[in-house]
């Protein structure tokens, strides 16, 4: 079996996407490294809400006015995903929860020619929650797309998309720490992994239903085998209160969910 191994990274959405490749000749997983960072580039275009000509702040300056925006056919797709996932969690993973007053509905309608509005005006879209997970099943579908058999992707360390096994082993280990050492080894193939909790004991995540920064010191780890379930799963296990946890892990397909003190 070929061994050649390839390693680059890139940044993306202001952090660093680590790309490792095997099995394979050199010339096509450099090739395969660009398209995986073209696609990475461009999704950012789409997704952000910083850019001033990414087609997201374009259209949260739209929704700002309590004006109408007509996004393309990519932006259509991942606001109606995540319209799902708004319903999958019981409106615990909302990407439009700032400025939100009614937060058990979704705020953005769409007519028939496929420009949307807001039922609310001040309503502002941040992919934030779900922008990595988003590029990492695109990422999925490029080494499908040109049979990269064995791949880890790292997307900022906590967004993690493997395939096939490690060059000297038969699966990617992954070790789910929390501060009193390892807590697990995930023995991983063609899975994907998200991480959410305090980052440096700093609260990022908050819950959309009351608009409370979560303080709570806890770790969550999803594995799962689609990339953006288990980074709405990593944020909304967070977000949400645990008596509500049973209910939304029914919607969703995961194969490890891993708890943990920060």
């Amino acid at each position: 079996m070929n061994k050649n191994v390839f390693h680059n990274n890139f940044l993306a959405m202001n952090t660093r996407m680590d790309v490792i490749l095997w099995g394979d000749v050199q010339e096509k997983m450099e090739s395969v490294f660009c398209s995986i960072t073209a696609c990475a580039e461009q999704l950012e275009k789409t997704l952000s809400r910083f850019n001033p000509d990414a087609e997201t702040y374009l259209l949260n300056q739209a929704l700002h006015k309590g004006g109408a925006f007509k996004p393309s056919a990519v932006l259509t797709e991942v606001i109606a995903k995540c319209e799902q996932y708004f319903q999958m969690t019981k409106a615990y993973f909302d990407v439009c929860y700032q400025n939100r007053t009614a937060s058990s509905i979704w705020p953005i309608q769409f007519t028939a020619d496929g420009t949307c509005k807001s039922i609310q005006a001040g309503i502002q879209i941040d992919f934030g929650a779900i922008g990595k997970g988003i590029v990492l099943q695109e990422v999925d579908t490029i080494l499908r797309e040109n049979c990269i058999e064995n791949a880890l992707i790292s997307f900022g360390e906590s967004s993690i998309l493997t395939r096939g096994k490690h060059p000297h082993g038969e699966y990617w280990p992954f070790a789910f720490q929390n501060n009193m050492g390892i807590d697990s080894v995930l023995e991983l193939n063609n899975d994907c992994l998200s991480i959410s909790g305090l980052h440096n004991d700093v609260a990022h995540i908050v819950n959309p239903i009351n608009q409370q920064l979560i303080t709570e010191p806890l770790g969550v780890c999803v594995q799962t085998d689609n990339a953006m379930d288990a980074e709405v799963l990593s944020t909304t296990l967070i977000a949400a209160p645990k008596n509500q946890h049973e209910e939304i892990l029914a919607a969703f397909n995961i194969k490890k969910l891993l708890y943990s003190d920060s």
